[in-house]
C-alpha cells in the first residue's frame, strides 16, 4: 500500500487479490505523536471489489491517516500516511 501526495489531494494504491466482496476506506487527520485525544476516523466510503485506489482532498500541509480494509477477503486492514502538497 502506498500514499501518493498531489496538490490537495492523497491517493492511495494498493495490490490485493480479489477475493473479497468490497472495500472500506476511512481517514482523518493525523495526530502528532500522541494517541490521547485523537479524532476518531471518518465516514465509511464503500469501494468495489475491484478497486485498487483511493483519492481524498485535504488540507496542504496537514497529515492524514488513511485505513483501507477489505471486507469478506485476505488483504485484511493497513493504515497508511500521508500529506497532501500545497
Amino acid at each position: 500500500i502506498e500514499v501518493i501526495p498531489g496538490p490537495g489531494t492523497l491517493t492511495v494504491q494498493w495490490k490485493a487479490a480479489t477475493d473479497g466482496t468490497h472495500w472500506n476506506v476511512r481517514s482523518r487527520k493525523a495526530a502528532c505523536c500522541t494517541i490521547k485525544g485523537t479524532q476518531p476516523f471518518g465516514l465509511i466510503t464503500k469501494l468495489p471489489a475491484t478497486a485498487r485506489s483511493y483519492t481524498l482532498t485535504g488540507t496542504p500541509g496537514q497529515p492524514y491517516e488513511v485505513v483501507v480494509s477489505q471486507v469478506g477477503g485476505t488483504f485484511g486492514r493497513d493504515v497508511v500516511e500521508g500529506t497532501p502538497l500545497p
